[in-house]
């Protein structure tokens, strides 16, 4: 069933909650209890707010005690979070169960009671989780030491008033190379993940150094994200019972029809390889909970020698690195989230296009020669190009390609020669001969080339014709 934290309007509730809720009065109490809290480390080591803050900051991970600064709890004086807690239970009533007096909310808090973290098909990381109000308010304090006591509160008053929780799924892709980092404002990004260790995100989950080797100077794509609610009254029991909706920059379309995107984009398959969720401010309000790295999913190029350092310092680095030639710039990423939309709807509506398109995303390997690599570029090509019915098909095939893909006699001709080529060699796979030689990877390479042409003409002109009427017009 889908939960929703309350009946009125959003902004009935936003006028409600200012009202018994004003964010002066909270921020008096957080700016008392910080004054003379310390936040204490598992391994022991205390800190102040600002210095709290100022650890948290750094985006290193594998440098002594940046570990342990996570853990970092607050000591702080009962008396004044009581009127924190008091505060709160008035506050936040539509979300709190009074009897347990508990308080439901859709990330980690730092004494939570119930967890739950389900992953879903766009691979971002839902929380249900519970805590007592008591909890809530401790991990309030630890959040306004890192955030700031002004950014927490607004963040605390948004989420009463219904507001979504804002996070970032990250992605470790294979596939992509790039040179510099690319951002669009639709709420995405690509970065390269360093070469050491020791620089690595904060928010990543911690990982074998072995693996850590497999990533370093990858790129990552980062997709903003929302969850609703943030907070809801815990039903009973079963935490499972809340329903939780996640939007992504991405729309309505899966992350894995913007890797196709992308793999026609790139002309290289484009997956994940590892994945993370970075849960951004309300990362804060918890002692280092980070959910687990996602992978290996498709297997990355190994980029360069590795020297681990492990007795010494725990650092793992990358050295003699050689970055890839880049295959996506902002244009390529831009043309791929516009397509993004097309492509998803084809797909659902067109099975003999779908079959095209994952078909040749499978066979997307330039240089590379293979019999399972033929066979799918010709169920491409024949998905793409023919009617289920038809005969003579190599002739079809490279007539009908060669008349959609180019203006002039000329290139045509070049066209339905490269197909035959193509269709001939795989008859000849399909048939039990093994590929070899570089010449056939050159007919490989060229028919997938056209293959991806064809793929790209027909959603950006968003029409794929009847090719019987189109030869004949």
């Amino acid at each position: 069933m889908r939960i929703t934290p309350q009946t009125q309007s959003t902004s009935q509730i936003a006028r409600h909650t200012s009202e018994k809720y004003p964010m002066s009065i909270l921020a008096e109490l957080l700016d008392q209890v910080l004054a003379a809290a310390t936040f204490r480390t598992r391994g022991g080591k205390l800190y102040t707010p600002d210095e709290l803050r100022d650890a948290i900051t750094l985006t290193q991970w594998g440098v002594p005690d940046s570990l342990d600064v996570l853990s970092a709890r607050p000591e702080v004086d009962d008396q004044i979070v009581s009127e924190i807690v008091d505060h709160l239970r008035h506050a936040l009533s539509e979300y709190i169960d009074a009897a347990a007096d508990r308080i439901g909310h859709s990330f980690h808090i730092v004494d939570s009671i119930d967890r739950m973290v389900e992953i879903t098909s766009d691979y971002s990381h839902e929380v249900h989780s519970s805590s007592s109000t008591s909890g809530f308010a401790r991990g309030l304090v630890r959040a306004a030491a890192v955030l700031g006591i002004d950014r927490a509160t607004k963040l605390v008053t948004s989420w009463a008033a219904g507001k979504s929780r804002y996070h970032k799924i990250c992605v470790v892709l294979a596939g992509v190379s790039i040179d510099q980092d690319i951002k669009l404002e639709h709420g995405l990004r690509i970065y390269r993940l360093p070469i050491s260790s020791d620089s690595l995100p904060i928010s990543m989950p911690n990982i074998r150094f072995n693996a850590v080797e497999e990533i370093l100077g990858h790129p990552v794509l980062e997709i903003g994200a929302s969850t609703h609610p943030a907070l809801f009254a815990p039903p009973g029991d079963d935490i499972e019972d809340i329903r939780l909706e996640t939007h992504t920059a991405l729309g309505e379309v899966s992350l894995n029809t913007f890797f196709l995107a992308l793999s026609l984009v790139c002309n290289q398959q484009v997956g994940l390889a590892w994945n993370w969720s970075d849960y951004d401010e309300a990362g804060t309000f918890a002692d280092g909970a980070r959910s687990s790295m996602g992978g290996p999913g498709m297997p990355l190029k190994r980029l360069s020698r590795s020297y681990n350092r492990k007795l010494l310092t725990g650092i793992t680095e990358l050295t003699s690195f050689d970055p890839p030639v880049p295959n996506l710039s902002e244009e390529g990423l831009r043309r791929a989230f516009d397509l993004r939309d097309e492509l998803g709807r084809r797909i659902d509506s067109d099975h003999r296009f779908q079959i095209a398109v994952t078909r040749w995303a499978r066979a997307a390997s330039p240089g590379v020669i293979n019999a399972d690599r033929i066979v799918d570029l010709r169920i491409a090509l024949e998905a793409l190009y023919l009617d289920s019915d038809q005969g003579e098909l190599g002739f079809r095939l490279s007539v009908t390609g060669a008349r959609h893909l180019a203006s002039n006699l000329e290139d045509r001709k070049d066209i339905r020669k490269a197909l035959i080529e193509f269709y001939r060699l795989a008859s000849r796979v399909i048939h039990g001969t093994s590929p070899r030689g570089s010449n056939e990877v050159l007919i490989v390479d060229a028919a997938a080339k056209l293959c991806r042409d064809g793929i790209l003409k027909i959603l950006e002109d968003r029409h794929r014709p009847d090719w019987t009427d189109f030869l004949l017009s």
